[in-house]
């Protein structure tokens, strides 16, 4: 049968698509053109944000822990500042 002078298409061949467009894409970047620049500056950026988001964290809960004294102090004084000296009588 294939001899027969008759050329023979897969269906792919028939409804127009070419065989080149079916063949499996190789994985990672594209071959055209080289990446500009390193990935360096971009860590070097994150890193420097996570040390500005530690510091700011540290910040915060020192602030958070002196407010909570001043709260304690506070608390305190509203508790005992009515209480006074026993007055101490003349006989």
């Amino acid at each position: 049968m294939l001899g027969d002078g008759i050329l023979y298409f897969t269906l792919e061949e028939r409804l127009g698509a070419n065989p080149q467009s079916f063949r499996k894409k190789e994985k990672g970047r594209p071959r055209g053109r080289p990446i500009k620049k390193s990935i360096k500056p971009a860590a070097y950026g994150l890193g420097r944000l996570r040390l500005l988001g530690a510091l700011l964290l540290d910040f915060l809960n020192f602030i958070h822990e002196v407010v909570g004294l001043f709260q304690q102090r506070f608390a305190f004084f509203l508790a005992v500042h009515h209480v006074g000296l026993a007055a101490i009588e003349k006989v």
